[in-house]
């Protein structure tokens, strides 16, 4: 579990629309699990990661030695890398990895059925329509694919037909047109996301950037409410009910104000410097992170995730609440000194 999990459960059992999230997970909980145990979707998820393994490999692996590699393969990545957590924790996270499988089996692959071909582009969608995040990565990674594949189309062994990225690029387009049509229909607008304003601020604060902008601009002609909270020193600016976030209104109260903020300081090339110097500070910062951790404070009694399990799984409350990770006895520091050693490896 994490502290995500209940929103996440409540969201596909009560067709619930958060404002930070997509609502597809939470759809995908609802009906793996068949309203029975939180249990099918771990066995659903690890199956999909294990099968799109299988068939990445299989692009580069000759027919007679697939079995032994893929047994191979999976046991070393069970062993040293987070697979078997990820694949293991009901968060999206792990349709991170499935999109770029997909990726990988679709434009690769000269070998798939019909029908493997329809379903791993199902799967690639839905990866896309389970994280925001999945769609940044995307964005980047494909057309780097299409340039890597134009420059190189004479030379590589691997060259990918036009219509093949023709097809992901339409698939992958009509993904992103589904997050705002279902807002849409849920009561949230025609919107890919209704939170992008909060994070954006969450990050210029971290820099220093929206205190330089409110101090430079707080006057009688711009009446900012954020302006009476110049010098707030709140640690948790998006999740902390006391930041100025929350005293102020919450996340739609102030999208319009945090919209006009976000585009002055971005469009002010005098800010551009901070801007771009932070944003690689924090992409190195990011890819040395990869720790696996665990939250047990956050699914206790009275927690959200506890709420929703007692609510729609209660037969499995039990077991919830006597596991390794909610008594405390889940230890991860081996599988993240393997993690280390592996990561600097590589």
């Amino acid at each position: 579990m994490y502290p995500d999990t209940g929103t996440y459960i409540r969201s596909g059992f009560r067709m619930f629309f958060p404002d930070d999230r997509p609502i597809f997970y939470g759809i995908f909980i609802r009906h793996v699990s068949l309203y029975h145990s939180l249990w099918f979707v771990i066995i659903f998820q690890s199956w999909i990661l294990s099968y799109l393994i299988h068939k990445a490999l299989g692009v580069f692996i000759i027919k007679n030695k697939m079995p032994i590699w893929y047994v191979v393969s999976l046991g070393f990545i069970t062993i040293f890398t987070s697979y078997s957590f990820q694949t293991g924790i009901l968060i999206p996270d792990v349709f991170t990895a499935a999109s770029i499988l997909c990726l990988v089996i679709l434009l690769f692959d000269t070998n798939l059925m019909k029908i493997e071909r329809i379903g791993i582009y199902l799967l690639f969608m839905f990866s896309v329509l389970t994280h925001f995040s999945n769609v940044i990565i995307l964005m980047s990674l494909i057309p780097v694919i299409y340039l890597i594949n134009y420059r190189n189309k004479r030379k590589s062994n691997y060259f990918i037909k036009l219509s093949r990225m023709y097809s992901l690029i339409l698939i992958f387009i009509v993904s992103i047109f589904i997050y705002p049509t279902t807002n849409y229909f849920g009561g949230k607008g025609f919107v890919i996301s209704n939170s992008s304003h909060v994070f954006i601020m969450n990050h210029l604060e971290e820099i220093g950037l929206v205190n330089v902008f409110l101090k430079e601009n707080c006057d009688e002609a711009n009446t900012y409410r954020y302006c009476d909270y110049i010098d707030d020193t709140t640690f948790d600016f998006v999740w902390d009910k006391e930041s100025p976030l929350y005293k102020t209104g919450g996340w739609q109260k102030n999208k319009e104000e945090y919209n006009e903020i976000i585009f002055k300081i971005i469009s002010n090339p005098k800010y551009w410097e901070t801007i771009f110097v932070s944003s690689v500070n924090h992409t190195l910062e990011q890819f040395f992170t990869f720790e696996t951790e665990i939250f047990p404070s956050e699914n206790i009694v009275d927690s959200p995730v506890y709420g929703q399990v007692n609510w729609h799984f209660k037969k499995e409350l039990g077991s919830y609440l006597n596991s390794r990770q909610n008594t405390g006895n889940h230890n991860l520091q081996l599988l993240n000194k393997f993690h280390f050693i592996i990561n600097i490896i590589s």
